[in-house]
């Protein structure tokens, strides 16, 4: 259900999943308009993101991928857009998320991109709690997400999840716009976070 704001064609400030729901009109320029000022850099980011997993991506493939995926979106009379289900806040930018992941994948085994198996040696781990193999990992996630929800907001939550989980950068994760931070705002709540997290993951397991 689209908000009397929506429907009157203002949507620089409804949520993302009333924008999505209102580009499902091809029709309607105002909110097409709004969603590429809103989610350009994140599906840029995802873009960029997933082309370092494969050996012969280079950034210049990020522009192209970007309107392909503005294209892909808008096919078929915007069956993506139509498809797209709210769940809960937030929910909308993760669905544009995945759906440029799912565009530059497809992109990337098209032309036989050779895919990376193993992580960059940069990439981030979850911070300084070492796991030696996969079922030790899951129950030291599952900690963690306790601590954080016991212990944080939901949006230090998603901040935690985007750079941990997602990989991304804290420039990357500043320019979506529900974070409301600026990258150097993203480094102190990742190390607070982190402070956080070896804090009470410690004292839990004193106890």
């Amino acid at each position: 259900m689209l908000t009397f704001r929506a429907l009157a064609n203002n949507y620089s400030d409804v949520p993302a999943e009333e924008l999505l729901c209102a580009c499902a009109d091809l029709r309607d320029s105002a909110a097409w308009d709004e969603f590429i000022r809103r989610f350009h850099t994140v599906i840029y980011a995802a873009v960029a993101r997933t082309g370092r997993r494969y050996v012969q991506f280079h950034r210049d493939m990020c522009d192209d991928l970007v309107q392909d995926t503005y294209l892909r979106l808008a096919a078929h009379d915007a069956k993506a857009l139509r498809a797209f289900v709210p769940q809960y806040p937030g929910s909308g930018y993760c669905y544009v998320q995945v759906f440029a992941i799912r565009v530059t994948h497809d992109y990337c085994k098209r032309k036989d991109f050779r895919h990376i198996l193993e992580l960059p040696p940069n990439s981030p781990g979850p911070p300084e709690l070492v796991a030696p193999d996969k079922t030790d990992w899951l129950a030291l996630k599952a900690d963690i997400d306790d601590l954080l929800r016991t212990h944080a907001t939901a949006r230090d939550c998603q901040i935690f999840g985007l750079h941990y989980l997602q990989g991304m950068t804290a420039e990357e994760i500043a320019a979506i716009p529900f974070i409301g931070l600026t990258g150097k705002g993203v480094e102190s709540a990742l190390a607070r976070l982190k402070r956080l997290i070896l804090e009470n993951y410690d004292r839990r397991k004193r106890e």
